[in-house]
Formats: C-alpha cells, structure tokens, sequence
C-alpha cells in the first residue's frame, strides 16, 4: 500500500489555527480512530532538544504538543508527553519551551525516559539488538512530533530521527561521535530503532523551522508555514526533502532506506494529501549546513 502524507498549511502557532489543521491532516489520513483506540496510554514524543524559548524552533512548539493531546484526549486516549534530551533533563528543558505549561494546563504527565534497557530487534536490518528507554516501551503507543530542522552531522532531524529521543540522553553522545566517522551507520541505527518502535503517527511541526547550523542555538528560525502528517515518517521526511529542495542522498536516513530496500523513498509512489508539494516549496531553498 501506497504511503500517505497529509501537507497543511499554517500560517501562526495560534492555538486555535495549529489544532485545526492538526486535526484536518489526521482526517485526511483516515481520522484518529484509525490509529488510536479509546483508553490507550499513549506518549507524545516532542523534540526536546535543549532548553530554548519556543521562537528559537529547536524544539516542537507548544501549540503542536497541545493540539495533539487535544485531539488524544477527544479519542478517549490517556496522553503522555516524555523525552530523553542530549542536554538536560526533560522538565528543564520542557519548562524553558513551554511544553511543561501545556502539560499542566492540559492535565498530562511529563515523563523523563531515563531507565536504558537492551531489547532484541529481529526485524531490524543492521541492529538486532538496540539499547531503549523502558518508558517508551511500557506504553500502547506513540505520536511522534520531530521539528524540521537542520542538523550538520545527518543533514536534517525529521520524523525517523526524532524517535532518537527514546534512546536515554547519557548514550546519546557514544552515537554522534560514531556519526562524525561514518554518518550512514549512525543512520541506519537511526532507521532501526524508528522501525523498532513504529510511532503510530508522526505530525511535523513545520510552522517555524531552522535552517544553517542546527539542531540547536546556532542554527537560524525560518517560517516555512506547514504542518506534515504521516503513518510513514520515512515517507513524510522523504516528502519534506522535496518541500526544501533537496533528494534522497542528501539525507541520510532517507538514503539508507531506499539503499536497504525498505520503502517509504519513492515520491512517485507517495500519496500527497491536502496541500500540493508545489504551493509550499521553499524559495529560496533552506540553508543548510553539513559540517562536523
């Protein structure tokens, strides 16, 4: 079956305009109920990356987290918003972007993904064993909500690389300094452990992106104006490559896939719902920059 990506225009971080064109992509892709069932214990995964106010667009803004736990809560699921940062814990760097006061306004817990557990990974192709968060495991499922943003080491942090957060923060550094020497084994540990957890649902804050020398502080905010939605986050990175004017081998992750076969790459194939890949390209192309 055909991949399918919603695209939806929005303009603002409004509450009102974010939740709306959340939820008018989930109904393009068949509506919540389609990946959600009522009474599910479902974790929110947002790009925490560091603390930085919401306008620096290093981490998922507030507005998308809130949208989402609206639309959870409207399905009779049981949200949850957790994460592992590279740099803090997940309430320090949730408080300084906001995603702390939508929790409690919302009345969800905040998680930190903290206990590293070693599971077997038979479906994966390089890495049959992969070292997790337990939190991320003693759930019914995921929404995945990476930030589009620039990354010098992977070119960019979309949807498959988002699910990083779900590996505890003290072992993340071991992976980007096996990143600086070989960026396509990083990437594929990368593609495994999204295939691993299979997020029900990845939704990509677009709305204000970074560009330059991201994932963090260096980089430069740019508003892109799009919100993406995708069963398949292979197939919505893949989309998000073509929206910024750039292919498959540019991003690592993505060239891996297609490398090893395991789809999600074709845009031929790739059922583009809502909003045209072509009235919401970037001109000029996203300024990106690959260096270690």
């Amino acid at each position: 079956m055909s991949p399918k990506v919603a695209i939806g225009k929005c303009s603002t971080y409004k509450t009102d305009e974010v939740y709306s064109i959340v939820k008018k992509n989930i109904d393009l892709l068949g509506g919540i109920s389609a990946f959600i069932k009522s009474g599910e214990k479902i974790l929110v995964k947002p790009n925490l990356l560091s603390a930085s106010s919401p306008d620096a667009a290093v981490t998922t803004h507030p507005s998308v987290v809130r949208a989402v736990i609206r639309v959870l809560k409207e399905a009779g699921a049981y949200p949850f918003v957790g994460d592992s940062p590279g740099i803090g814990s997940a309430a320090k760097v949730a408080a300084k972007c906001g995603v702390l006061d939508v929790c409690k306004e919302e009345d969800v817990p905040l998680i930190e993904l903290r206990q590293s557990v070693e599971v077997e990974n038979p479906g994966g192709k390089t890495f049959k064993r992969l070292e997790i968060a337990k939190e991320a495991l003693d759930v019914d499922g995921i929404i995945n909500l990476p930030k589009l943003k620039t990354h010098t080491q992977m070119f960019m942090t979309l949807g498959v690389k988002n699910m990083f957060g779900c590996v505890v923060g003290k072992r993340k550094p071991q992976w980007h300094l096996a990143a600086s020497s070989d960026r396509e084994y990083f990437a594929r540990m990368l593609v495994d452990l999204y295939r691993f957890f299979k997020p029900r649902l990845t939704i990509l804050d677009g709305i204000v992106a970074l560009e330059g020398e991201g994932p963090g502080k260096s980089g430069r905010p740019r508003g892109l104006g799009v919100i993406l939605a995708s069963q398949d986050a292979i197939a919505l990175d893949r989309v998000v490559l073509e929206i910024v004017g750039a292919g498959v081998d540019d991003l690592f992750t993505c060239k891996v896939a297609r490398d090893d076969d395991i789809g999600g790459t074709d845009i031929a194939g790739t059922q583009v719902l809502g909003e045209d890949i072509a009235s919401v390209m970037v001109s000029p192309c996203l300024s990106i920059s690959t260096g270690i």
